[in-house]
C-alpha cells in the first residue's frame, strides 16, 4: 500500500513517545499511476491513519471505502477486525472544516508543501505546463498558440504582457513555486530575451 513512500518519510511525520516508539502515523494510500494527470505518477486514493491499535482509513468514495477494506483484510487477515464506516455528508464535512481553527490549516499545509515528494511532484507538474505552454491556444491570445501569436507585433506585445504578468505575480505572491526558470526558459523558446 505504502511502497510508494519511504519508511523514513513515514517515520519524520511520525508521532513519537519519550522512547522514540511510534504512537501514531498517518499515510497515502496510493496508485502507481494517475490516468487523469499524466505529470504526476501516482493517484492518492485516501489516507489511512494509525494510532495505537487502531486504523482509520479515509476516502472519498464507497467504492474506495470498500477496496480499501478487503486490501487491508487481505494484508492483515486475523489480525484486523472491521468496526464500522461512518459516512459524512459534504455540507457536514465543510461545518467540521470551519471549526477547525486556520492556523492548524496553515501549518499543516506549510508541512505538506515542504515534503520533498510534494516539492518534486509539484515541479514535475510546472515543468510540464510550462513545456507545453508556448504550444497551448489562449484565450487571451485569441486562442493562438503563444509560439503562433510571436509571429507579428501585436501578438508578440500581447504574449511579452502575459509573461510580464506572470513574472510580477511571480515576484509579489511568493508562492514558493519559484516559476521564473519556466517564464524564462519560455521567452527564450519564443525569442523573446534580448
Amino acid at each position: 500500500m505504502a511502497s510508494l513512500v519511504e519508511e523514513a518519510e513515514l517515520l519524520r511525520d511520525a508521532e513519537l513517545d519519550r522512547h522514540g516508539h511510534v504512537q501514531a502515523v498517518e499515510l497515502p494510500w496510493l496508485q502507481s499511476d494517475n490516468a487523469t494527470v499524466s505529470a504526476f505518477e501516482h493517484t492518492v486514493l485516501g489516507h489511512i491513519r494509525i494510532v495505537g491499535h487502531q486504523l482509520v482509513a479515509s476516502v472519498n468514495s464507497k467504492n474506495r471505502a470498500d477496496r480499501i477494506r478487503a486490501e487491508i483484510e487481505d494484508r492483515l487477515k486475523s489480525h484486523v477486525r472491521y468496526k464500522a464506516t461512518d459516512i459524512q455528508s459534504v455540507s457536514a464535512m465543510l461545518r467540521e472544516s470551519e471549526r477547525k481553527p486556520r492556523r492548524q490549516d496553515e501549518d499543516e499545509m506549510a508541512r505538506f508543501k515542504a515534503h520533498p515528494k510534494v516539492q518534486q511532484e509539484v515541479e514535475q507538474m510546472l515543468d510540464a505546463h510550462w513545456r507545453n505552454w508556448v504550444d497551448t491556444p489562449l484565450p487571451a491570445l485569441g486562442d493562438q498558440t503563444p509560439r503562433e501569436a510571436v509571429q507579428d507585433a501585436d501578438g508578440r506585445a500581447m504574449v511579452m504582457a502575459l509573461l510580464d504578468d506572470m513574472e510580477r505575480r511571480e515576484q509579489s505572491q511568493g508562492s514558493g513555486l519559484k516559476q521564473q526558470k519556466y517564464i524564462d526558459r519560455a521567452r527564450t523558446q519564443l525569442g523573446l530575451h534580448g
